[in-house]
């Protein structure tokens, strides 16, 4: 993760000095939380859906600004956060206990970014492609068996977002933001049985999955740098 972090922070540096134009760095501590209501349970042919319940999650994020021409510019980002949403099935024939999902995500956002400065402070508007993956995914039952899930999940969505922005200095300022990030494909959990999950045994052709689509606001505050 260190590798994959001090990778970016150089990347995006030398994306922007190689541009004779305006950018600014910064970085930001985020919280975040999954609004989605709408997931579902398959098992033995029957799509049920579920109660989801999703906790806050911390994590940070850098991000770089790169000014185009006139007030128009593109924002890149990289993000990172844990993540963690319980699900309950409804259903008669099913346990009802509780089943945690959790993983860490990285969130590559890039938007068309529309920078608005008004005399020390700055109001921002995005929108663009948001690109992610899962990684260190698992997923814990009534039994208190953690199962780890080996695949890690590529996707895309669409990410709005708009920062507003406080300047002590030139150079230095305040950030404060909000991203809303809509996944195109749904995340997928499979899940084991015979008692790990609390979902009773299955046959192998028959093991359950929960589906869910990832509907995340985020709100984040921290330091910009601007070069020029």
């Amino acid at each position: 993760m260190k590798k994959i972090f001090v990778s970016i922070v150089i990347a995006l540096t030398m994306v922007a000095s190689s541009f004779a134009l305006d950018f600014s760095i910064g970085a930001k501590g985020l919280l975040s939380k999954n609004l989605d209501p709408d997931s579902e349970i398959s098992y033995s042919n029957v799509n049920a859906s579920l109660k989801t319940d999703s906790i806050y999650d911390g994590g940070f994020g850098i991000f770089a600004n790169f000014a185009l021409f006139g007030l128009l510019g593109v924002q890149a980002e990289a993000n990172f956060s844990k993540y963690n949403v319980d699900f309950k099935p409804d259903i008669d024939y099913m346990d009802t206990s509780i089943i945690e999902y959790d993983s860490f995500i990285m969130d590559i956002p890039v938007m068309l970014w529309l920078n608005l400065p008004i005399w020390k402070l700055s109001l921002g508007l995005g929108a663009g492609v948001n690109f992610s993956t899962e990684l260190n995914r698992s997923v814990e039952g009534s039994a208190g068996y953690v199962q780890q899930i080996k695949e890690n999940q590529f996707k895309m969505g669409f990410v709005a977002g708009a920062d507003f922005k406080i300047y002590f200095t030139k150079h230095l300022g305040l950030v404060m933001g909000g991203r809303y990030i809509i996944d195109f494909n749904k995340t997928t959990v499979p899940l084991v049985g015979d008692g790990d999950t609390g979902i009773g045994a299955v046959d192998e052709l028959e093991r359950p999955s929960i589906e869910f689509t990832r509907k995340n606001l985020t709100g984040g505050v921290g330091l910009e740098f601007k070069f020029f």
